[in-house]
């Protein structure tokens, strides 16, 4: 697909989110008109939701001063699926994956299409604000921006904090390897990540430029999680040819540190501490999460929780209500 003369598409997966969905539509077009943009930002949407409820709240919405494009999935494809298939139809120059739930800060398109234009980078970082209100900042150079070309030190930090809206990508057409790769990576929930090294794989000096400020927000239900069998699968993103060639060994720590992190977001989850639906779904991942010795001799609280949630007998105390 040719590149159109929009610089930046924001491309936004939804999944029965419409309210959340239509209050980030709103944001967007309100900042897109203040800043005058129509010219060089679009809205993509994809729709994997089973009803029309999401569709009929975009042909309410008053669009028609900014190019947006609405797909609707004819079945629920699936979190990769939908992300690969926004990738895809975008046009533009560069593409901004955004989830329905989070919120763009004032003036953030202003940041990162500036960055754009004086870097040309492959990847663009940013840092996040969650929760609501937090000053914290998931990368904090000493100067504004950073373009990083060091290809170990690019990897480190596009998996530093693999948070779907902080990554804008450059679109390019991948090659029919890539794409194999690409498919076989669907159903893992990282696709994401695998684009993004995929894009820089196809430059022989590629970049990625990081803003420390933060550009995006979480909203108030930003301690609902799902269930956190993607960190199970983490490692195999660090099988990417663009990775192997540089930290061939990586995927052994990321196995290690996807293994810890199972068991820390279960922990929290049991708690209260963070949110789920579907008790029920992760009790059974629990059951299933084997005993790792190795890992979990030498980190006894972390042990301790394990144990505590394998047979269920966490205290009332340490439970959140």
């Amino acid at each position: 697909m040719g590149l159109n003369n929009h610089i930046l598409t924001i491309a936004i997966p939804t999944y029965n989110r419409h309210e959340k969905l239509m209050r980030l539509l709103v944001i967007l077009k309100e900042e897109i008109v203040r800043l005058d943009l129509t010219d060089t930002v679009s809205i993509l949407i994809s729709d994997n939701s089973e009803n029309n409820v999401t569709e009929n709240a975009i042909s309410d919405f008053n669009n028609e001063i900014i190019q947006l494009q609405y797909y609707r999935q004819k079945v629920n494809v699936g979190f990769d699926s939908n992300l690969l298939f926004l990738f895809q139809q975008c046009s533009s120059k560069y593409i901004w994956f955004i989830s329905d739930d989070d919120c763009p800060l004032p003036n953030s398109l202003t940041k990162i299409l500036s960055v754009l234009h004086a870097k040309h980078p492959d990847v663009l970082l940013f840092s996040f604000m969650q929760p609501p209100g937090s000053t914290e900042r998931q990368f904090d150079f000493n100067e504004d921006v950073r373009l990083i070309e060091e290809p170990a030190s690019i990897i480190k930090n596009i998996l530093k904090y693999p948070k779907i809206s902080i990554y804008v990508l450059r679109k390019v057409d991948f090659t029919e390897t890539q794409n194999l790769f690409i498919n076989q990576s669907i159903g893992q929930g990282w696709i994401f990540l695998t684009i993004s090294f995929s894009v820089l794989e196809l430059n022989n000096h590629p970049s990625v430029a990081i803003i420390s400020e933060q550009l995006a927000s979480a909203d108030e239900d930003y301690k609902h999680i799902w269930v956190p069998s993607p960190f199970l699968h983490m490692h195999k993103i660090a099988f990417h040819p663009y990775i192997v060639k540089y930290l061939p060994d990586l995927h052994k720590q990321l196995k290690v540190d996807g293994y810890i992190q199972c068991i820390v977001f279960s922990w929290a989850l049991k708690r209260g501490i963070l949110l789920l639906d579907d008790m029920e779904g992760l009790n059974q991942f629990i059951n299933k999460l084997e005993w790792r010795l190795r890992i979990l001799l030498v980190r006894p609280k972390l042990f301790l929780q394990f144990l505590l949630m394998k047979f269920n007998v966490i205290p009332q105390f340490l439970i959140q209500k």
